[in-house]
């Protein structure tokens, strides 16, 4: 890719990048948010047109000009929120596009063939266990970008983009991820590798790119690099503490949790927050965070446990509750549960809080 150039509106989202990659590769790219992972990677899809440069396959010239032309290629990406049809099955989003048809003019699907078929597909990636007939919306984040990565590889790509694949895994989905990643490389796919977590990118990377603004910082060699000069690298200077002492100056106590607990999501959890104070709430994959955000918000109904707000008991039978006494929340799943994708920016901003912004 040789100066690729992009801009959306008045942002200049990528400038003039260079970037080379070869077959049989990991080649991470790392940046922060708005550094032009994504846009470099869509582009390379045909998904966004750059407003200049060129981009070559196998010292080629091609304008990918779709994503059905990226896909003609061999250029298949794994998304960063599942691009999946939920009401569709597991079978159906993998084969999207190419299930196979029998009959003298094609109008036949064998579906006993095509859910085997996508069975062994799960279990060539190592990723078997899921229903197959089950529909998507039906199941779990994590089986969901597992979905997504079958529906990208049943192809057998010859370029594999990948976008924040671990976000929503368990460690020990994370290793099978892995596990394919070598695998894949051992076939001679190049595989772009987008992810925060630097500990995976030290892992599985072969080479690292590093964007900021926009622009090309560098190529480095994750060997030969140590974790700091990455860091520095993507975000311009160097932090002499990574994590920070902090003095908060706390006051009064806003929110307590007493022994709270949901059956088969989470049990006995007590904490208090006060005002000023920001508060984590950190753990594995199923461990239980979300689950316990979504009770305090009234999303979910908690069995057992007491929550108070200034004191006062709260038992949140829906959001509405939780709104009246003060609590917002924002969302893990932010298409799924949080914006109403249909409607303007206006309409979800107010989605919330209609009666600030209406007579009746």
């Amino acid at each position: 890719m040789s100066g690729i150039s992009k801009r959306f509106g008045g942002t200049q989202a990528l400038r003039s990048v260079d970037f080379t990659a070869e077959s049989g590769e990991v080649h991470a790219i790392v940046g922060e948010n708005g550094a032009g992972k994504s846009t470099l990677s869509r582009i390379l899809t045909g998904a966004v047109q750059c407003d200049a440069g060129e981009i070559r396959l196998g010292g080629e010239p091609q304008a990918i000009t779709s994503p059905l032309r990226g896909q003609q290629l061999g250029i298949r990406m794994v998304h960063q929120h599942a691009n999946l049809v939920p009401n569709l099955s597991v079978t159906e989003n993998v084969l999207l596009g190419g299930m196979p048809t029998t009959g003298r003019f094609g109008w036949w699907i064998d579906w006993g063939a095509v859910h085997r078929r996508v069975q062994q597909i799960l279990e060539r990636i190592g990723f078997q266990g899921i229903d197959v007939r089950r529909r998507v919306a039906r199941l779990s984040a994590a089986q969901r970008q597992v979905v997504e990565i079958a529906k990208a590889v049943a192809v057998k790509p010859r370029i594999l983009i990948m976008d924040e694949p671990s976000a929503v895994l368990a460690q020990e989905d994370l290793t099978k991820l892995f596990a394919l990643i070598r695998r894949l490389r051992e076939e001679n796919v190049l595989i772009f590798y987008i992810s925060h977590r630097l500990d995976e990118l030290f892992a599985i990377a072969d080479r690292v790119t590093v964007l900021k603004d926009g622009a090309l910082v560098g190529t480095v060699d994750p060997r030969r690099t140590q974790r700091d000069e990455l860091i520095r690298l993507m975000v311009g200077r160097a932090l002499q503490d990574i994590f920070p002492r902090r003095d908060p100056k706390c006051g009064r106590e806003l929110l307590s949790l007493h022994d709270l607990g949901r059956a088969g999501s989470f049990k006995d959890v007590s904490f208090a927050v006060a005002e000023g104070e920001i508060v984590g709430l950190y753990g594995l994959v199923g461990s239980g965070r979300t689950e316990v955000a979504r009770c305090v918000f009234g999303a979910d109904r908690s069995g057992m446990g007491e929550i108070r707000v200034m004191g006062r008991a709260l038992r949140p039978r829906s959001p509405h509750d939780a709104l009246r006494a003060g609590i917002a929340m924002l969302t893990e799943d932010r298409i799924g549960d949080g914006l109403v994708l249909g409607l303007s920016i206006r309409d979800n901003v107010s989605l919330a809080n209609f009666p600030a912004m209406s007579r009746w």
